[in-house]
């Protein structure tokens, strides 16, 4: 407030908003928007990936100074036994130039390790379940907590690693 200077413009508070971000190919992207908590699955290719950054930054009002735009990605495991290291450099490869455009918008990164997140929402761990029943699982907790979002399983990650994300769990 100008407290009646008509010298000074009136500050306009600045709104945080967060984007979560499981970074994976078969991953998705959650973000806080003037319509609500929001997901989609990762784009196909970087030029889309770009796009929907660039009009979530849009939205969020980010251009404008009227607010402020943090980033929560998923750590790739720094060593998988199962997959060949052709398939990990790919891996690695692409976060980077996801790292990159986020970068190149000036949006800041948190990276953050798959069972920090998991466990600051007390999700315990996929010791005796098969891969699909943890996914499931891990879909199942997403839907409870958002259920205005259609939630699959490319996007459940995100929308997990961003409501911990807004709730300052991690």
């Amino acid at each position: 407030m100008n407290h009646g200077n008509p010298h000074q413009p009136d500050r306009v508070p600045v709104m945080r908003h967060l984007i979560g971000i499981d970074p994976g190919k078969s991953g998705g992207i959650a973000w806080s928007s003037s319509l609500g908590d929001r997901s989609a699955p990762m784009p196909a290719t970087l030029g889309d990936f770009r796009e929907l950054i660039f009009n979530i930054l849009i939205d969020q009002h980010f251009f404008t100074g009227e607010s402020t735009v943090t980033c929560y990605i998923e750590e790739l495991p720094k060593f998988v036994k199962a997959i060949p290291s052709s398939a990990v450099f790919v891996m690695a490869r692409n976060y980077g130039q996801l790292e990159g455009i986020l970068c190149g918008f000036q949006v800041p990164v948190v990276h953050v390790r798959p069972q920090v997140w998991q466990k600051a929402l007390g999700l315990g761990d996929s010791k005796g379940l098969t891969k699909t029943q943890w996914k499931n699982k891990l879909k199942g907790r997403s839907q409870d907590l958002f259920p205005e979002e259609k939630v699959t399983l490319a996007t459940a990650d995100a929308l997990l690693i961003y409501h911990a994300a807004q709730h300052r769990l991690i």
